[in-house]
């Protein structure tokens, strides 16, 4: 699932990047594509782990929400 959220993101970004030439390559829509294979990736990330590693990997995750938020 990781991988899959990873690959999502990256597809997502390539027209975004100029890899991919399209007649709208710097529309909004591919960041918000991106953001949801990040959000996948992250989420199958912190399911994996168990126990301590997974309290850690939460932290993280809202760590980075927060700091996304402010």
């Amino acid at each position: 699932m990781v991988a899959a959220g990873l690959a999502w993101m990256v597809m997502a970004l390539l027209p975004f990047c100029g890899f991919v030439a399209i007649y709208q390559g710097m529309a909004e829509r591919f960041e918000y594509l991106a953001a949801a294979g990040l959000a996948l990736a992250a989420a199958a990330l912190t399911l994996e782990y168990a126990g301590r590693w997974r309290r850690i990997a939460v932290g993280c995750l809202i760590a980075g929400a927060l700091w996304g938020a402010w």
